[in-house]
């Protein structure tokens, strides 16, 4: 659930070159799942990843012990914590109140949660939260609040109440803000009467098909003094909130999303609205932007939507490019395992696409 905005875009600095691309769907070959492979082992990868195209499966390839102490293997049965792609669910779980009518995403905190204390609530927009424009920042110094402990979003929106924000100005500036989705789960639980946790179990992972029980969970693991040793946050799934820190194995991940882009929770005009560019990180080159809960990229004519996730322990990201129906999603259980080698399967792709950096 901590800050982990788009670690793509270190690379991509690099394509303020870019030429026309080709718009042409491209195909993923068994070639270019032998060519991730062989990225993963050279990065000393240890996770899953999961690629499909056009719902079909092409590689679902784990690495790397879930359990290093007992050398249990990571596999498909195993959930991993996928931080903050959970801010995703977040925003897809507001536009079905949208659809409904039983939320407005140009109304204001304070219409939704008249007793609230939080600063400017009475000027901060629901859009603002999900765009990342809310002002609102981080909770995690404030006292008394410890990441690793099973508490609920409710009694984490009172840290978010009593945290500063960066910026006084809703609507000025990017801010990447855990805060603000915390706010956005507040909102949902006010709404739906019940638990975020209950929200989004009955909306969305139980339509799915995906199970609330899981059969087992992976540890996540930083690395200190040259050794992997177990991380003291991160680890537990049952501390998970409308900023992320779900648990999910890698192919209950792509059940979800399929679920979600194939329209069957909300409609296409909803799916499109999250996908506009709302918002532009200051300092990012000029093709990434931030949607309604989802990172935007276009780099040339290529769309990628997605998001990426980062706790103590574990890393995650995903990217649907709607163009060639093809979704990759990389969960690591190592800190930082994932930024470079899901990065360079992203630039592999793009050159394929004939796309000149």
């Amino acid at each position: 659930m901590k800050q982990f905005l788009l670690a793509v875009v270190l690379l991509f600095t690099v394509a303020a070159g870019l030429h026309a691309q080709q718009n042409k769907v491209t195909l993923f070959s068994q070639d270019d799942a032998k060519a991730v492979i062989t990225m993963l082992e050279k990065s000393g990868f240890s996770g899953s990843v999961f690629i499909s195209q056009n719902g079909k499966p092409i590689l679902d390839h784990h690495t790397g012990f879930a359990n290093k102490t007992e050398a249990v293997p990571n596999s498909s049965q195993l959930r991993y914590n996928i931080g903050s792609v959970g801010k995703t669910i977040t925003a897809v779980l507001v536009m079905k109140l949208v659809e409904q009518g039983k939320q407005d995403l140009e109304k204001t905190v304070i219409h939704y949660l008249p007793e609230t204390i939080l600063k400017n609530a009475d000027k901060i927009a629901v859009r603002q939260l999900l765009n990342m424009t809310s002002g609102l920042g981080d909770y995690f110094t404030e006292p008394g609040f410890d990441e690793n402990k099973a508490i609920s979003n409710k009694e984490i929106y009172s840290f978010v109440e009593k945290s500063k924000p960066v910026n006084d100005t809703p609507g000025l500036h990017l801010n990447y803000s855990n805060a603000g989705f915390i706010t956005a789960g507040a909102i949902l639980e006010k709404i739906y009467g019940k638990t975020y946790v209950q929200i989004v179990q009955e909306q969305l992972l139980l339509p799915a098909g995906i199970a609330v029980k899981a059969k087992g969970f992976v540890t996540g693991y930083e690395q200190k003094n040259g050794q992997w040793v177990k991380a003291i946050n991160g680890n537990n799934p049952d501390a998970w909130a409308a900023a992320g820190g779900l648990f999910l194995c890698s192919t209950e991940l792509h059940q979800l999303f399929q679920y979600i882009i194939s329209g069957k929770y909300i409609n296409t005009n909803s799916l499109q609205r999250m996908w506009q560019k709302e918002a532009h990180p200051e300092f990012d080159p000029p093709f990434v932007h931030y949607g309604l809960g989802w990172m935007v990229e276009e780099p040339g004519a290529v769309q990628m939507l997605g998001h990426n996730g980062g706790v103590e322990g574990f890393q995650s990201a995903f990217r649907y490019l709607p163009q060639d129906g093809l979704y990759i999603s990389f969960l690591s259980n190592h800190g930082n395992g994932v930024d470079d080698v899901f990065m360079q399967v992203l630039l592999y792709w793009l050159q394929k696409k004939g796309v000149s950096l």
